[in-house]
């Protein structure tokens, strides 16, 4: 399952056969930082009727401080092969119609703004007969939050603490040069 890019590698998930049309898998991927422009494909999301129809949903990422959220972005690349419905957490994207492993023709893209810390997705056969299925995890494209040391949160206070007593002492000193007839 390339999605027309046979020199990439990729996640491929295969399934022989499921219980029922209510099982799934989740698919979950975590990183060790937050990023922002998460981009990815899944391959091959397409059907054959009395086999399969790979049903994508529950598409969501985890935000930074918590809140789940849901893509920002789920296009298909070649039109025929899947559906697409709702928006954000609500999308579904239903394979209905084979589409050739080799090609980009079942290629889902789906997109997070971020910043997120993990997204995830879940992945079924909507297909009565319950049959083997397969597909394949994209690359992923994103640009990492970078850490901010809190080490710099501790300067940054303590010289708003300098500058604030510099001032007020050029004030006092200042109020007692007046009073002294100094000034």
């Amino acid at each position: 399952m390339t999605g027309s890019f046979g020199s990439t590698n990729a996640l491929q998930l295969y399934v022989v056969s499921q219980s029922s049309t209510s099982s799934y898998i989740r698919t979950t991927i975590t990183f060790a930082t937050p990023v922002i422009n998460l981009s990815f494909q899944i391959w091959d999301v397409d059907a054959v009727a009395g086999q399969f129809a790979d049903k994508i949903f529950n598409i969501q990422a985890l935000a930074v401080g918590g809140a789940t959220v849901g893509a920002d972005s789920v296009t298909s690349d070649v039109a025929g092969y899947n559906t697409i419905t709702g928006t954000g957490l609500s999308t579904v994207v239903l394979g209905t119609a084979n589409a050739a492993n080799n090609t980009n023709q079942g290629t889902i893209d789906i997109s997070f703004s971020g910043p997120i810390t993990q997204f995830s997705f879940d992945w079924s056969n909507d297909d009565p007969a319950l049959g083997a299925q397969a597909i394949g995890l994209g690359p992923l494209t994103y640009t990492p939050v970078p850490e901010i040391n809190p080490f710099s949160s501790v300067l940054v206070v303590c010289s708003l603490l300098v500058v604030f007593e510099l001032f007020t002492r050029r004030h006092r000193n200042r109020g007692f040069r007046q009073l002294e007839g100094l000034e």
